[in-house]
């Protein structure tokens, strides 16, 4: 079952992409929160950072 706090979190993370995207200074595409630990990382948008999450993203729907 999901929490309720997990939906907050996305929330507070999707408004701040979408507050810096609209200021012009969105630096990270992907971040990765743990609540019970309360950590989190983002991947920020380099050449090789986006090269690999598209890799890793077309190995998983590739069928088989």
């Amino acid at each position: 079952m999901q929490s309720e706090s997990v939906n907050v979190r996305v929330a507070a993370e999707a408004a701040d992409y979408l507050y810096r995207m609209a200021a012009g200074n969105l630096k990270r595409f992907a971040t990765y929160f743990d609540l019970e630990s309360g950590t989190a990382r983002s991947l920020y948008i380099t050449q090789q950072s986006v090269w690999a999450a598209l890799k890793s993203t077309a190995s998983e729907t590739t069928p088989c």
